[in-house]
């Protein structure tokens, strides 16, 4: 029982970190970009690519 509350716990701090990394990979992006309508929409498919990569990862 503690053992897998442990787990569940290592589990949930691992996803908030993946959040925090995606946050600040996406923050990166909108700050680098310019205003050209090509640089906007490989910000937009970037961030599309890493939020649709981060839900649909293979639980472990």
């Amino acid at each position: 029982m503690k053992e897998q509350f442990l787990y569940e716990h290592i589990q949930d701090m691992n996803m908030k970190e993946e959040g925090t990394k995606i946050t600040s990979v996406i923050a990166k992006i909108l700050h680098r970009q310019t205003t050209t309508a090509h640089t906007n929409l490989n910000a937009v498919t970037t961030i599309t690519y890493f939020i649709f990569t981060s839900f649909t990862r293979i639980p472990r």
